[in-house]
């Protein structure tokens, strides 16, 4: 059986990263500890394996994608269309499921870089210390990499919807249309910054009231803690006259569960979602949304890539921090206020 990069991680007591970074003879292991795995790998018989041909032209045709996971169908719609680019570039695409855990993440780029890919897309991970953390990780790497619909702001390459001015879209639709009592229904980190921009456009516009109810968003797939809060929310004697949600898959439960405490949408309240995914396509009344642009932003990461492999040095600060602004997809669940 062949000798692997990980079989020499093993006898060396480094990681598979280690390895690869050494055979490479990268900078940051250091002289005397590139030797001894050398060595070692030069013992054990080991050779590059079938992308032999494609290393020594420092290219193997193949990237990593990490994601989170696909709960949301937005995630498996853009992942579809980073396929669809690097395709049309020659690239095959090795995708990992991160659950959006560090470790697991750090431990797929430790893999993916084992196996010679090009490069990598990865997902942004949801708070500031695990994003710094996952960085000073791939600055180790010594093959191009770009932070995929960042949430966390960032100097290193990105590209990414902007969300605040999705948000603003919506609020300014729903006061167009009379609204002003109006409630943020969000669960987690990335929500919450979906909230700076509903709260910057409210603070534009006059005698708006903004409220902010936040729910515990669980595991499980029935989103039962989402039509909870829709009945707390009917019961309210003074309720909001429109709900914005932070994705249609939490709008459309919450939809249902207003349906169940008797109100009609949008003749009782409006409501509305973020990022027409698939689920909304068929749910009636048609979702009121901001649309993520899954075909710009897999196009301007290829863009970005191809840059990077090419041997642009200008990939830091604002030249390689890609903000695509969305689309405000005006459906049946938002409704002018009676009067």
């Amino acid at each position: 059986m062949a000798v692997s990069i990980k079989d020499i991680a093993q006898v060396v007591g480094v990681s598979h990263m280690a390895v690869s970074m050494a055979l490479r003879d990268h900078p940051e292991i250091s002289v005397e500890r590139r030797k001894e795995i050398k060595e070692v790998a030069r013992k054990m018989g080991y050779r590059p394996n079938g992308l032999a041909r494609s290393l020594r032209l420092k290219k193997s045709s193949t990237i990593g994608v990490l994601v989170g996971g696909l709960r949301y169908s937005i995630n498996g719609i853009k992942l579809e269309a980073i396929e669809r680019e690097f395709s049309k570039l020659g690239y095959k695409v090795l995708v990992g499921f991160t659950q959006s855990d560090p470790k697991i993440s750090f431990d797929y780029v430790q893999e993916l870089v084992a196996r010679q890919v090009d490069g990598l897309i990865v997902a942004s991970m949801t708070d500031h210390e695990s994003q710094e953390a996952y960085h000073r990780l791939l600055e180790k790497i010594d093959i191009p990499f770009i932070i995929f619909d960042a949430v966390v702001s960032t100097t290193f390459p990105s590209v990414s919807t902007d969300r605040k001015a999705g948000m603003r879209k919506v609020v300014e639709y729903l006061t167009q249309i009379g609204h002003r009592n109006i409630a943020y229904v969000h669960g987690d980190l990335v929500q919450t910054i979906k909230f700076e921009g509903v709260r910057e456009a409210v603070s534009q516009i006059p005698d708006v009231r903004l409220r902010q109810i936040r729910f515990i968003f669980g595991n499980d797939d029935n989103f039962k803690d989402v039509t909870d809060t829709a009945l707390q929310i009917a019961a309210m004697p003074d309720r909001p006259t429109a709900i914005i949600l932070p994705a249609d898959i939490l709008a459309i439960p919450f939809i249902q569960g207003l349906q169940q405490a008797g109100l009609n949408v949008p003749g009782d309240i409006s409501v509305t979602g973020f990022d027409s995914g698939r689920e909304a396509m068929f749910f009636k009344p048609a979702l009121t949304t901001v649309r993520q642009p899954a075909d710009i932003l897999a196009k301007k990461t290829a863009e970005l890539f191809l840059r990077m492999m090419n041997g642009d040095k200008n990939v830091r600060g604002e030249p390689a921090n890609i903000i695509v602004t969305p689309e405000l997809v005006i459906g049946d669940s938002a409704a002018p206020l009676k009067q």
